[in-house]
């Protein structure tokens, strides 16, 4: 065998061993705070991490019940693909207390396009007494109980 045929048959294998470490459908591995964690504290933010870099237009695909306002950030950059693997959700307010949060993730997509499986977390949040709450966590749980009314 030819010096040239055998430097194309071992770079051929190269490329395959990394496509099958790097080409990977994007999936969960973990979760801050856990699925179904109960007695959440109210100033939390949420992390999720996934085992390859997927694509930052994710945060298009993520809702949060209740509805709550906040910031999508990224951390954990591939040095391969200069993609994250964590996103981190930084509500701009405290956490509604004693209340069920559910956040999805719709089709989540890897760094290279590949399409992962819808991803759903919960967990509820702590009671917090009234006389411990600030004013403004009791207006937005008057508003809340209204609203639900």
């Amino acid at each position: 065998m030819s010096k040239k045929i055998l430097f194309l048959l071992i770079a051929l294998i190269v490329v395959i061993i990394i496509l099958t470490i790097f080409i990977k459908s994007p999936k969960v591995v973990t979760t801050t705070p856990s699925n179904k964690t109960k007695d959440v504290d109210t100033k939390t933010s949420v992390e999720i991490i996934f085992n390859t870099p997927i694509s930052e237009d994710i945060k298009n695909n993520i809702s949060i019940t209740p509805k709550t306002e906040g910031l999508i950030t990224f951390d954990n950059y591939s040095r391969i693909s200069k993609k994250p693997k964590k996103v981190i959700f930084t509500p701009s307010k405290d956490l509604y207390s004693f209340t069920d949060y559910k956040i999805e993730i719709k089709e989540p997509k890897s760094w290279l396009g590949l399409k992962g499986e819808d991803f759903e977390l919960t967990f509820d949040t702590k009671y917090i007494l009234w006389e411990e709450m600030s004013e403004e966590q009791q207006q937005r749980e008057i508003q809340a109980a209204e609203g639900a009314e």
